[in-house]
């Protein structure tokens, strides 16, 4: 993948990250979902602890609201790893 193409695909993951955090605190749930499936797009083919922490977060709490408990503890452990590889502090949140 061309280096323009991976740069837009992280302002691109950058943009849908704030919009997950804004759609979490409004209680959209739709439109979580569909922010889930965008990500998980483009998911594979750009990994920036950055933004893929607080998206492995906020998906860990999207499945836990649905009882999806095995995902859910999937994805707060995989927000976990990617918070501490960036050194935030939230990374001991995601494992309570």
């Amino acid at each position: 993948m061309a280096v323009t193409t991976l740069r837009k695909v992280g302002q691109l993951l950058e943009i849908y990250v704030v919009e997950i955090q804004l759609m979490s605190k409004v209680g959209d749930t739709v439109r979580l979902k569909e922010l889930f499936e965008k990500t998980k797009i483009l998911n594979s083919e750009i990994n920036d602890p950055r933004s893929m922490s607080i998206i492995r977060e906020c998906w860990g709490k999207m499945f836990a609201g649905i009882d999806r408990w095995r995902q859910a503890y999937g994805e707060f452990y995989a927000a976990f790893l990617q918070y501490q590889e960036i050194g935030n502090y939230k990374a001991k949140q995601c494992l309570k």
